[in-house]
């Protein structure tokens, strides 16, 4: 890529146009002038950017600002082939120069790193060791799950630790993943890594102890607070933050973020949130990674009600009814897409999105197919949905919750008989009216289950299953299986259990699934198996996205990866499954990993995820 002066530019376009050679087919590569540090593809005729645009989507949002820097290069030869003359000029000399020094590979030792990998490494080492604040170094890994964020937490502290830039680190996850991230920085960092974990006093005594590492879960960044905070102390820390969405709520700061803003404070602090999942439902959670270096008054993103009047058309209270009869509300906003497309472009310093569907990115993943399976309820089934429906008719009428309705109402479309469990009331009256219909033998999702397990083992695949519920869900279907599996769940199992569990299905050839409730949509490597099963619609698209990447990871081996998702016809899961489709487009708007929206105002339709519509559609 050759950045040219200004009069080298216009000389060479103006031997362009007198030699024939159409405005359309001539691009111009600038700095864009409202987001620095972005590159800006423009046509040369101003009246060919929609057709540009929706030719090369997959490549820059809809200000055709490319959606990374890493892609610059790969982009440039593209356009080349594809019969455009394409000109740097001299705005994009200091990004060019960026480009070529964040692509430079990467001497970190037993390490092999992809492109993308080299350069969003590069990247956080360079903010790391630049940086004069927190705010300066923070650096957001915003990747796909399966991407390979923890292996490259463990490149990097190995690299910060070497080089004598930190001191140690302080690395938090999942109470079940905390033994697979002490791994990533063992093998092959080969570091000194402990998980604090035992007693109060043992954990006391690790804190003392001089290790490189210290792995926890997130809920010990409280329960040892006064512990860390002596760690910390006027230290120079790096701060792991893997799944690191769960510091994130949207009803203000949970404990464990309370505490990490206070400790963060007591040091010199490279803190690296690592997701793929953060959006949810609300971009307000992505705005919110960027006060994770304690200090929100700094956060590129502005104040919460700036942001709000920025991106949002409408805000709305929805009042609500709980079973005791309290009342309360909960603010809903209509999304405005289009406007949300420029919040990725304010935070690219500090950010790098990384998607296994991104060209440049794609390439290097074996790809995963996605198949919604729509199911025929049986006509026992159909009849219990009726009376659930009906039942919450009349409870709506009544100004009453729908909540315990609704989950009847998804409970019923995977297992009927699993609502003899329930400790409801309106379970219990369906049980007393009608205990015929509360009955496994109506469920033709474990039929289904069944047959497609069957023909997984038959052709000596592996398969995980997700079921949302545990004690309602997964335990209920489990007895129904027709095929060796092993469970993972989150309450009720210890981690010594679900690491066994993780690590049978991987040795036992003879396992075909591994049965999960959403406590295995994070942090799992289960790249043995070609085939997920995600017995109910999620949700949250973030979910499913975690789910299928169980199976679709950095160093996936199969081919022909499958995620088959089974939707009961004509019953709340098909509104769930279209809630699922909608957040996808928020989570795409927001980061910018997706461009599959029409730019016309578009919004999102939040009022839709009410419980009436979830339960009735649209006929309330």
């Amino acid at each position: 890529m050759t950045v040219e002066n200004l009069d080298q530019v216009e000389r060479h376009v103006t031997d362009l146009l007198d030699s024939g050679i159409p405005p359309t087919r001539i691009i111009l590569v600038e700095e864009h002038p409202e987001y620095p540090g972005y590159l800006l593809f423009e046509p040369l005729d101003a009246d060919s950017r929609g057709l540009f645009y929706n030719h090369y989507r997959d490549w820059m949002s809809r200000h055709l600002i490319l959606n990374e820097l890493h892609l610059a290069r790969r982009f440039t030869d593209l356009l080349t082939a594809d019969g455009y003359h394409v000109f740097w000029t001299p705005s994009t000399a200091a990004i060019n120069t960026d480009i070529t020094r964040w692509s430079q590979p990467l001497d970190i030792e037993d390490y092999t790193f992809r492109p993308f990998q080299t350069f969003s490494l590069n990247r956080a080492l360079e903010r790391s060791r630049q940086g004069t604040s927190n705010s300066d170094r923070l650096y957001f890994w915003n990747w796909s799950a399966g991407a390979g964020k923890s292996f490259c937490s463990g490149a990097a502290a190995k690299a910060l630790l070497d080089s004598g830039d930190i001191d140690l680190v302080i690395a938090c996850t999942l109470s079940k993943l905390k033994e697979n991230l002490r791994r990533t920085f063992v093998t092959p960092a080969g570091l000194d890594a402990i998980v604090t974990d035992g007693t109060k006093a043992k954990r006391l005594r690790l804190y003392n102890e001089p290790h490189e590492v210290y792995v926890m879960n997130y809920e010990k960044l409280w329960h040892d607070e006064s512990e860390l905070a002596a760690l910390v102390a006027q230290r120079r820390v790096l701060w792991v933050l893997d799944e690191g969405h769960k510091l994130i709520t949207d009803n203000g700061q949970n404990k464990a973020r309370q505490a990490l803003d206070r400790l963060t404070q007591t040091c010199d602090a490279t803190i690296w949130p690592m997701s793929a999942t953060v959006v949810g439902g609300n971009p307000l959670r992505f705005r919110d990674v960027f006060s994770l270096d304690g200090r929100p008054a700094r956060n590129p993103l502005s104040t919460k009600t700036d942001f709000i009047a920025r991106y949002a058309d409408r805000v709305k209270e929805i009042p609500l009814r709980s079973r005791n009869g309290a009342s309360f509300s909960f603010t809903t906003y209509d999304w405005n897409l289009t406007a949300l497309q420029d919040v990725r472009h304010r935070v690219g310093d500090r950010t790098m999105a990384v998607r296994k569907t991104d060209p440049g990115v794609r390439e290097q993943f074996k790809g995963i197919e996605t198949l919604p399976t729509i199911v025929q309820a049986t006509p026992a089934t159909r009849e219990l949905l009726d009376l659930i429906t009906e039942g919450a008719r009349a409870a709506n009428r009544r100004g009453e919750s729908l909540v315990s309705h609704y989950l009847m109402a998804r409970i019923a479309c995977i297992n009927p008989a699993a609502l003899r469990r329930s400790t409801v009331p309106e379970a219990a009256e369906l049980l007393r009216q009608r205990p015929d219909l509360l009955d496994a033998a109506h469920s033709a999702k474990i039929e289904i289950l069944n047959a497609l397990l069957d023909e997984i083992r038959e052709a000596q695949d592996k398969a995980v299953v997700f079921c949302h519920w545990t004690e309602l869900g997964l335990l209920q279907l489990a007895p129904h299986l027709t095929v060796p599996h092993v469970l993972h769940y989150g309450t009720g199992q210890s981690a010594r259990e679900s690491q066994a569990a993780q690590d049978r299905f991987k040795a036992d050839p003879n396992i075909t699934a591994f049965c999960s409730s959403d406590a295995g949509t994070h942090g799992l490597n289960l790249q043995c198996a070609r085939y997920v099963i995600n017995v109910d619609p999620t949700y949250s698209y973030d979910d499913l996205a975690q789910r299928n990447a169980r199976i679709d990871r950095a160093d996936s081996h199969l081919d022909g990866l499958t995620a088959y998702v089974l939707i009961t016809e004509d019953s709340v899961e098909e509104r769930v499954w279209e809630v699922c489709e909608s957040r996808r487009h928020l989570a795409a708007a927001v980061q910018g990993t997706q461009e599959e929206l029409s730019y016309s105002g578009e919004h999102t339709r939040e009022e839709s995820q009410s419980l009436e519509w979830l339960l009735f559609g649209e006929n309330r």
